[in-house]
């Protein structure tokens, strides 16, 4: 699934996606939930970003809303935690060097033509004069979601303190390396409770590198398609035992 104005064309609707976003995933899946068979079962996946949706949207719902959907699992990979802290590190040194500086030039151009859309809506003078990411989020993600400003939304959408209320077997993979996310703002298993959370961290890996081989397969895919695939077998074994 993508966010909107992710997928190459540029969004028709007013709103478009951020860190705690989740309706679209919850529209996404109650349409794929009751298009397929009783006993499909549903694994979501996520990725920087669309790692802290998933997480947020799986610790929104109840058990029995998850089994409504289908949905018995998940695996996801950098997830940004602690998106205040996070955002400092994007301003400093290679993360605003190599992207966020280019980044910001994407989010900037989209709001742009955003607001020829809605003129009305979109603050046009706050968005050109935004220096940073953290700039364009209070000027455009904060009050178009009504947030306060950039760091209401940032705690607000944070994670970290969600990961107690997930109730199915979730993976959560995170680099050391990560020149995106502080280290010191990832969560120790610890703070998972009784959760079915499994909290891994490499010490390399960069932000969705987990390069292994010069081949270039992926530490992090291996290990997300083992632990569904785990998963899954187990389902599989129970239920031919209860035949």
């Amino acid at each position: 699934m993508n966010f909107r104005g992710c997928s190459g064309d540029v969004s028709t609707t007013l709103h478009d996606y951020h860190l705690g976003f989740t309706d679209d995933l919850a529209t996404y899946v109650q349409i794929l939930a009751s298009r397929v068979s009783d006993d499909t079962r549903i694994y979501l996946s996520g990725f920087s970003l669309g790692a802290n949706v998933v997480l947020k949207f799986l610790a929104e719902r109840s058990a029995e809303e998850l089994a409504k959907f289908k949905i018995f699992g998940a695996a996801v990979q950098c997830v940004p935690f602690d998106p205040v802290a996070c955002q400092a590190k994007l301003e400093r040194g290679f993360s605003r060097l190599v992207y966020s500086s280019r980044f910001l030039k994407s989010l900037k151009k989209k709001a742009i033509e955003k607001s020829k859309m809605f003129p009305t809506e979109v603050n046009l003078k706050r968005i050109k004069a935004a220096r940073t990411i953290a700039d364009f989020d209070n000027a455009y993600v904060a009050p178009m979601f009504g947030f306060e400003s950039n760091i209401d939304y940032y705690r607000k959408n944070d994670t970290r303190p969600l990961l107690p209320r997930i109730k199915v077997p979730t993976l959560v993979i995170n680099s050391l390396d990560d020149p995106f996310i502080e280290q010191k703002s990832l969560p120790k298993q610890e703070e998972v409770g009784k959760a079915p959370v499994k909290l891994v961290y490499t010490e390399r890996g960069g932000h969705l590198g987990f390069i292994q081989t010069v081949r270039g397969e992926s530490y992090a895919a291996a290990e997300t398609a083992r632990f569904l695939e785990h998963l899954d077998s187990e389902h599989r074994g129970s239920s031919e035992d209860n035949r």
